[in-house]
Order: structure tokens, then sequence, then C-alpha cells
């Protein structure tokens, strides 16, 4: 896959976000990213996703594509982040 096609799948993901108004309609926003692909492509839509969508961003590395054939089956990034949005931790 090459950086443009990259960078448009993430565009087009936060222009969906924007158009039905998400953040407005949510209080928190986590987005979180394999620091798998090309660092530069990963960076700049965590930036895309923070400015345009206040979201907070976790950036993951060295967990492939978040798939089971990447050898991932759980994130627990996830529940702790979860936790942590409804004051648990």
């Amino acid at each position: 896959m090459k950086i443009y096609e990259l960078l448009f799948g993430f565009l087009s993901i936060v222009s969906f976000i924007l158009a039905f108004k998400i953040p407005d309609r949510v209080y928190q926003i986590l987005a979180i990213f394999a620091g798998v692909t090309i660092l530069i492509v990963v960076y700049l839509n965590a930036k895309l996703f923070e400015e345009k969508i206040r979201a907070k961003i976790i950036i993951e590395h060295n967990k492939g594509h978040f798939s089971g054939s990447d050898g991932i089956r759980q994130l627990p990034i996830i529940l702790d982040e979860i936790l942590k949005m409804a004051g648990e931790k």
C-alpha cells in the first residue's frame, strides 16, 4: 500500500466522523494506531485525529497490525483506557 493510499483512508475516516458531528456527540474519543506501517504516516494520521476530532492518541509499537495473524489476540491497553474513561482506574 502506498503512502497516499494510507493517508486517503484516514482522511476519509476523519471526514466521515466530522460529517456526522461525532465529536460534538461524544465525551471522549480514543484512537489507537499500530506503529507498524511507515511511521511518518502513523504520526500524520495521529495528529489529524488529535486536531480534527479531539481524540486521545495511543501508538502501540511492535504489535503488528492488531490481528490474529500477527499474533495479537488481546490489547490490554483498550481495557485500561475504557476503565480510565469510566473513572474506574
